[in-house]
C-alpha cells in the first residue's frame, strides 16, 4: 500500500506544519495549512437558528440526527478571496456538552453533500467544528492525530478554523476532517487504492465496542458493530472481515501468528497500539475497542485509522501510575481492550515496546512542547475574542497538558524500555 505522506516525520517538520497532521499539507490546501486559522461565517434563513439545531439535537440519541440548510462563506486564506457554498447543512455534533457556559460549548457538523448529492469542499465532504466536550485545551485532538501521522498511521487531518453565525463571532473550533466516507479515502490514498475496497466504522459510544473476534458466518451479525461505510455491503463483509476476524480468533498463538499476516500489517498495527497506549487514549481502538475505522484497500490488507482523539493525552484516573502500555483501559470499563490487541501485544511483546519507544521520541517533551507553544501562539488572539472561554483558563490548561505530556513520557520510556530487548 502506497499512502501519500507516510515518510512525513515530526522530528523533521517545521514547528506548526508539525502539528498540522495529514499528508502532504501545504499553504494551497487552504483547510489545513498549520500557519492559517480560516474564517467559516454561516447565515441561515430566518430567526432562531439555535432553536431549530436544539430541536434535533440529543445528546443520547444515536440515530441519525436531521440538518438545517444554511448558506456558508469560506474567507479562503491562501487566496484572499471569499467563497459563497450555498445549500449546505449544519447541525449540531458531539455527545458530551449539554449545557453552553463558560469553558462549555457545542461543536458544530457542516455538510457539503447532504442537500448536494456528491459535492465536496476543498476535498472534504463534511467538516466537524470540535465542541469542547472536556477539552477545554481546544489541541488535544490536533496534538494527537499528528502524532498517529507522524508514527505512520494514517489519520484524519486536523486545523483550527474560527466561525460565524449570523454575524455572531462564536469563537475558535479544531477543525477535524471527516474520516468516514470516501472523499477521506480519495484524499489518503491513491487512486487505485481508494475505489473499490471495504471500509468499516467501530463507533461505541453508538454501537457495540469491537472484540475483533469472530462471532458467526452471519455476515448481518457484525454491521451493529463494525458499519460499513463508502460503498461496503454485507458481501464485503463475508469476503474479507469475516475472514480476518476469524483468524483474529485462532485457537492458538502459533495459528494466529501465521494466518495474521495474510490479513493486516502487523508491524503497522503495533505503531497504531502503541500510539493509543502512549497518547494514553481511553476512546482508542487498542484501550476501549472504538472510535477507529477498518480500511481493507483491493488486494490490500486492513488498514487501522483513528478518529476523535480530543479525550487523549490525559492519564486515566489522574493518576501517573494507572494506565501502563499493557493495562490501560477507561476507568469505567474493565478489560476493554479488544481480544486481538491483547494477543498482538503478548505474541510481539517486543516489537510492540520498541514501537512504544519510538512513539516515545516523537512524544518527548523537548520535540512536541514547542510546536504547542507556537499553536498557542497562533490561536490566542482568537481565543481572547471567544465568547465561550476564559482565555487565562485556556493558558493554564494548556499548561497542563505539557505537564501530562512529560509525566505519560516519562513513564511509558521507563515501561517500554523494561520489556523491549
Amino acid at each position: 500500500m502506497t499512502v501519500r505522506g507516510f515518510s512525513r516525520r515530526l522530528a523533521y517538520a517545521a514547528p506548526l506544519a508539525m502539528l498540522g497532521c495529514g499528508p502532504g499539507i501545504t499553504a494551497d490546501e487552504p483547510l489545513w495549512d498549520p500557519e492559517a486559522v480560516p474564517v467559516y461565517r454561516l447565515k441561515f434563513d430566518g430567526a432562531g437558528w439555535e432553536d431549530r439545531l436544539e430541536a434535533a439535537f440529543d445528546p443520547f440519541e444515536c440515530g441519525d440526527r436531521t440538518y438545517e440548510p444554511a448558506t456558508l462563506l469560506f474567507e479562503n486564506p491562501a487566496t484572499g478571496e471569499t467563497e459563497t457554498w450555498p445549500d449546505v447543512g449544519v447541525r449540531y455534533r458531539g455527545h458530551n456538552v449539554y449545557e453552553e457556559s463558560v469553558m462549555e460549548r457545542r461543536g458544530f457538523k457542516i455538510s457539503f453533500d447532504e442537500f448536494v448529492p456528491d459535492r465536496t469542499f476543498h476535498g472534504v465532504a463534511k467538516l466537524n467544528l470540535l465542541g469542547t466536550e472536556g477539552d477545554y485545551t481546544l489541541l488535544r485532538e490536533r496534538v494527537a492525530l499528528g502524532l498517529m501521522d507522524a508514527a505512520g498511521v494514517v489519520a484524519p487531518r486536523v486545523g483550527h478554523a474560527r466561525l460565524y453565525v449570523d454575524g455572531a463571532y462564536m469563537g475558535v473550533f479544531p477543525n477535524s476532517e471527516e474520516a468516514d466516507d470516501q472523499a477521506f479515502l480519495d484524499a489518503h490514498f491513491s487512486a487505485d487504492e481508494a475505489e473499490g475496497g471495504s471500509y468499516y466504522k467501530v463507533k461505541g459510544y453508538c454501537g457495540d465496542r469491537a472484540s475483533l473476534q469472530w462471532v458467526s458466518d452471519d455476515p448481518s451479525a457484525y454491521v451493529a458493530t463494525y458499519e460499513p461505510k463508502a460503498g461496503t455491503d454485507l458481501e464485503d463483509v463475508s469476503a474479507d472481515l469475516i475472514p480476518f476476524l476469524a483468524c483474529a480468533s485462532s485457537d492458538t498463538d502459533e495459528a494466529l501468528a501465521a494466518c495474521l499476516p495474510d490479513h493486516i500489517d502487523v508491524d503497522a498495527w503495533l505503531r497504531e497500539i502503541a500510539v493509543d497506549m502512549a497518547l494514553p487514549d481511553v476512546d482508542g481502538m487498542a484501550s476501549a475497542g472504538q472510535n477507529f475505522l477498518l480500511y481493507r484497500p483491493p488486494d490490500g490488507r486492513f488498514v487501522v485509522i483513528p478518529w476523535d482523539k480530543d479525550l487523549s493525552l490525559t492519564l486515566t484516573n489522574n493518576d501517573p501510575e494507572d494506565g501502563g502500555i499493557f493495562e490501560l483501559h477507561p476507568s469505567w470499563l474493565e478489560n476493554s481492550q479488544p481480544v486481538l490487541v491483547n494477543r498482538m501485544r503478548s505474541i510481539y511483546r517486543e516489537e510492540f515496546c520498541a514501537a512504544v519507544l519510538d512513539v516515545a521520541a516523537l512524544q518527548d517533551p523537548a520535540v512536541l512542547s514547542p510546536p504547542i507553544d507556537d499553536l498557542e501562539e497562533l490561536l490566542l488572539p482568537y481565543v481572547k475574542k471567544d465568547p465561550f472561554l476564559d482565555w487565562t483558563t485556556w493558558q493554564w490548561v494548556i499548561d497542563d497538558l505539557h505537564e501530562t505530556l512529560r509525566v505519560r513520557h516519562d513513564q511509558i520510556v521507563a515501561e517500554a524500555t523494561a520489556c523491549s530487548g
